[in-house]
């Protein structure tokens, strides 16, 4: 637990000002932005709903925080040999504390827009929804981003690690060559999407949590045509799963790659 407690704690040293700038410019882009924005163009909006659509926005370009955290810290000690040849920690633990601290940047990163949202909501008054279904929507939607945030984050991994094997053998042209990989793995990702035996090992224990949330105004008027916001949240354990594995695969062969061929 120590060695988790010393590693995180580095970490925390190399990124904790870009994550004080980030927060800083998130709420000053979530709360400044708006007004601006429609006070430029004249529009005759409310500035909560510009503020909507730039915490969508945020959230979004969210999904490649952890995976560019990563990334970051990664490349910041690819130039110092000696935290690679001669520490003690293995290296599941070296490349899991920047893993989780990636993670924890993306959280944060997913927070900004949502306490923003909260907080802005208590100051306005628009008839159109409550707060319960802008909650309910909004859990599901930032659950789904952070978990595609993790899946990226781990393939970027994995491709960073092929990268880094490619540059010692083909130099200038491992950029190019990763790219080209990038776009194979798409590609046969794709394809294994539309066998048969995929659709039946995805379609395994379906878990349906599906709500329907009619949006009321604050006197418990309802909006039936036209004003109802329907979401689905379902998701089947058997897809689940199997992204989990692939995830931990990508993570295990990644980490077992960057030991045997770089950090040796």
């Amino acid at each position: 637990m120590k060695q988790w407690n010393g590693l995180l704690k580095k970490e925390w040293i190399l990124m904790k000002w870009p994550l004080l700038a980030m927060v800083i410019i998130g709420i000053a882009v979530l709360t400044v932005f708006p007004f601006l924005f429609i006070r430029t163009f004249g529009l005759d909006v409310h500035f909560y709903e510009i503020t909507l659509v730039m915490s969508f926005l945020w959230a979004l370009a969210g999904t490649l925080v952890p995976v560019g955290t990563l990334l970051v810290l990664l490349e910041r000690e690819m130039k110092r040999p000696d935290v690679w040849l001669h520490s003690t920690v293995s290296i599941f633990k070296l490349i899991g504390s920047k893993m989780a601290f990636a993670v924890l940047i993306g959280i944060i990163s997913f927070l900004i827009p949502t306490l923003v949202l909260a907080i802005e909501y208590n100051f306005v008054y628009l008839p159109i929804f409550v707060m319960g279904d802008m909650f309910r929507f909004g859990v599901w939607f930032l659950i789904t981003l952070f978990y595609a945030s993790v899946a990226v984050m781990g393939f970027g991994f994995f491709l960073w690690v092929l990268y880094r094997l490619l540059k010692q053998v083909i130099r200038g042209f491992a950029v190019p060559a990763t790219l080209l990989l990038f776009v194979f793995f798409i590609w046969l990702a794709a394809r294994v999407g539309q066998t048969e035996l995929y659709e039946r090992i995805v379609q395994v224990g379906k878990v349906d949590l599906s709500k329907v949330a009619t949006l009321q105004t604050p006197a418990g008027e309802s909006y039936e045509s036209g004003h109802s916001l329907f979401y689905t949240a379902e998701f089947y354990t058997g897809e689940l799963v199997l992204d989990v594995l692939l995830m931990l695969a990508m993570f295990i062969g990644g980490a077992v790659l960057f030991e045997k061929k770089i950090r040796l």
